[in-house]
C-alpha cells in the first residue's frame, strides 16, 4: 500500500512537472522575439541558394551586404520599367529579402520604405508602411522607423508642413540614406522654400556616402542660386 502511494505520488509530480514544463514553455513561445526571421520568411524566389548557403555558412551579415548591392544594382536595372503600371515593381519585395536575412540592417528599411513612400514616380505609401512594420517588430525602439510611419501618414492625409517636419526629424539620423535628404530637398523646393532646399542640396553635394546624387546636387545648387539671385 506505501508502495503503492509512493509511485502513485510520483506520477502526480511528473505531470505536474510536466504541465509546468509546457506552460512555460508556451510562454517563453509567447513572449520571446526570435533575433532573426525563420527560414521560411526569407525572400528566396530567384537568390534562395545564395542565402541560405551564405546563413548556413555563419556569414549572415555578407549575405545582407550582397543583397542589399544587388538590390541598389537593380534600382538602376529596373529603374525605367513598369510592371501593372508600377514603378520599382520589385522594390518592396528586394527590400524585404535583406531585412529578412538581416532585420537589424536599418538602413535597408529606410531606403525601401522612402522610395515606395515619397518619390512621386512610386507612391505606393501601403507597402512603405508593411516594410516599416517589419522594421519596428525587430527594431521596436528605433525612433526613425516610427517617425516615418507618422511622416506617410501626414502624406496621405495631404498634411505637407507636417510630412516636411517628420523628414526633417529622420535626417538628423546619421543612418538616413541620402535619398531621404533628397526627397526633403525636393519638398522644399516644391513648397517654394528654395533657401532650405538650396542649403540642404549643398549638404548632400559633401556627403562621401550619397556620391549617387552628386550630379543631380550640382544641378539643382545652380537652378536654385539662379532662381534666388532673380527674386
Amino acid at each position: 500500500m506505501n508502495r503503492s502511494f509512493r509511485f502513485d505520488r510520483n506520477i502526480g509530480l511528473c505531470i505536474v512537472a510536466l504541465a509546468v514544463f509546457l506552460f512555460s514553455q508556451a510562454q517563453i513561445a509567447r513572449l520571446y522575439q526570435p533575433p532573426f526571421p525563420r527560414f521560411d520568411m526569407l525572400l528566396t524566389k530567384n537568390s534562395g541558394f545564395q542565402d541560405a548557403a551564405f546563413i548556413v555558412s555563419g556569414f549572415r551579415s555578407v549575405a545582407a551586404d550582397v543583397a542589399w548591392v544587388q538590390l541598389l544594382q537593380n534600382m538602376g536595372d529596373y529603374g525605367n520599367a513598369e510592371e501593372k503600371g508600377m514603378k520599382y515593381p520589385y522594390l518592396k519585395g528586394d527590400t524585404l529579402r535583406v531585412a529578412r536575412i538581416d532585420p537589424y540592417f536599418k538602413r535597408a528599411y529606410l531606403f525601401g520604405a522612402a522610395t515606395l513612400a515619397y518619390l512621386q514616380t512610386t507612391n505606393r505609401p501601403q507597402e512603405a508602411l508593411e516594410v516599416l512594420n517589419e522594421g519596428i517588430r525587430f527594431n521596436p525602439k528605433y525612433w526613425p522607423f516610427h517617425t516615418f510611419v507618422t511622416g506617410i501618414g501626414y502624406k496621405q492625409s495631404n498634411q505637407f508642413e507636417k510630412m516636411i517636419e517628420m523628414l526633417e526629424t529622420s535626417i538628423a539620423d546619421p543612418e538616413c540614406p541620402t535619398m531621404v535628404k533628397a526627397i526633403l530637398a525636393n519638398a522644399y523646393k516644391l513648397h517654394r522654400r528654395y533657401p532650405e532646399a538650396l542649403a540642404l542640396w549643398k549638404i548632400i553635394l559633401k556627403d562621401e556616402n550619397g556620391r549617387d546624387y552628386h550630379q543631380k546636387a550640382k544641378e539643382e545648387i545652380v537652378r536654385l542660386e539662379k532662381f534666388i539671385a532673380t527674386q
